[in-house]
């Protein structure tokens, strides 16, 4: 009965230690917010790297914007801004799949068009809004999309882009914990198996 109590002890602790790392894993991708110093660096992955992928989106849109002028005429002329949101959200998708980390894209594979959609869906007007101000005072030529772009990102409160990640995946995020959970019961069954037959 001792051996029992203690094989369901192991099983249960495997379990608890597999559904606690990956729950920690996924909780590391966006904490902390602001890198801590202890004995090194740590900051979680997407906040480390926000300034990249702003800076990357940034240029993104620049460099489609700059290319297809019609584009800024579309916008000037007040045509369905819908039509450049939906191209916006394929070029960022395809962008983000090339710069966000391995890790990340396991974690959300599919859903990052989902991602993008709603990041453009509510900031898209914002981001036309100030690039049509811009263009109003400067002009075309003098128009520095890029740095529109990063500073409406920057602007971005980093817990609301984390709740939206969450919102979107947040079955995925799930089936990763039971993931982790059920690998634990697994190498406690093992453990178990190795302490009855030595």
């Amino acid at each position: 009965m001792e051996q029992f109590i203690q094989i369901i002890i192991l099983i249960l602790i495997g379990g608890i230690i597999g559904w606690t790392t990956n729950k920690l894993a996924i909780k590391m991708l966006f904490r902390p917010i602001k890198p801590i110093k202890f004995i090194f660096t740590f900051q979680g992955v997407l906040p480390k790297r926000k300034d990249e992928i702003a800076k990357s989106i940034a240029e993104t849109i620049q460099r489609e914007f700059l290319n297809e002028k019609e584009i800024i005429s579309k916008l000037i002329n007040s045509v369905d801004i819908d039509i450049i949101k939906d191209k916006l959200k394929k070029m960022l998708v395809v962008k983000f799949r090339e710069i966000l980390p391995p890790m990340v894209l396991a974690m959300f594979g599919g859903k990052i068009d989902v991602l993008v959609s709603k990041f453009i869906d509510s900031e898209g007007d914002g981001i036309f809004n100030d690039l049509m101000e811009s263009f109003r005072n400067q002009g075309f030529e003098r128009l520095n999309i890029a740095e529109i772009v990063k500073e409406k990102i920057d602007e971005l409160d980093f817990i609301q882009f984390e709740n939206l990640v969450y919102d979107v995946t947040k079955k995925e995020l799930k089936h990763i914990e039971y993931i982790g959970l059920l690998l634990g019961l697994i190498i406690g069954v093992v453990q178990s198996v190795v302490i009855l037959f030595t």
